[in-house]
């Protein structure tokens, strides 16, 4: 074998073990960031919510007063 061949050899087994190590973890980021969007959208819906009803629960007095 030539010196290139033997880099060239060497190099491809480095990226396939790259990637052996590291696909695995790179499908747990995803999996994990789209637990992670899930939760978000979750918690933004439940402080809107929450929001809305302490509203409510301010301005109904003044429309109770302005109103009679």
């Amino acid at each position: 074998m030539s010196k290139k061949s033997k880099l060239l050899a060497a190099d491809i087994d480095r990226r396939f073990a790259y990637e052996e190590h590291y696909a695995p973890l790179k499908r747990k980021n995803k999996q994990r960031e789209k637990e992670d969007k899930r939760g978000s959208r979750s918690q933004s819906i439940l402080t809107l919510a929450l929001a809305l009803f302490i509203l409510s629960g301010l301005l109904y007095p003044l429309i109770k007063m302005l109103w009679p």
